[in-house]
């Protein structure tokens, strides 16, 4: 009697979980950062959907933050509809929820967005240069850490 019970539980929890009642609509977008300098703080990241709303805070359409225990992290926006995202993110060391700069603005804590695409001197990369297509199934987008320029 008690097998039946928690077999149902189970056979309930797996036909009412959205991932197999929208199999193939959305996939999980999960962030890969490699090259973190310490284990210390938090890996904080956004996801935007466009240029619009691209690199503003409160803007974003989801966000994740994991502590960092490895040299790797990973951090895990959930599942998404088919679109073009761009993702940026700090690593951020002490804990503050800022990305600490020094006296000319230079990030002092790590950073990095999607397409390990380019910061230059004014400042940075747009939405264009950071977008990338998400499909249907899931994906991890990795990218690498950055300190300074």
């Amino acid at each position: 009697m008690m097998r039946a019970r928690i077999a149902m539980v189970v056979v309930t929890l797996v036909v009412a979980s959205p991932a197999a009642v929208d199999a193939g609509a959305e996939g999980r977008v999960v962030v890969e950062v490699h090259g973190l300098r310490s284990v210390r703080g938090q890996v904080r990241a956004g996801l935007f959907e466009h240029t619009g709303t691209w690199l503003r805070e409160g803007h974003e359409r989801a966000r994740c933050r994991v502590d960092v225990t490895a040299r790797i992290a990973r951090c895990s926006f959930g599942t998404l509809p088919p679109g073009r995202y761009a993702l940026s993110l700090m690593h951020d060391e002490d804990g503050d929820g800022e990305l600490d700069r020094d006296f000319f603005g230079v990030p002092t804590e790590g950073f990095a967005f999607s397409n390990d695409a380019p910061v230059g001197l004014g400042g940075p990369p747009s939405f264009e240069r950071a977008c990338f297509a998400h499909r249907e199934e899931d994906e991890i987008v990795r990218v690498a850490a950055r300190y300074g320029l």
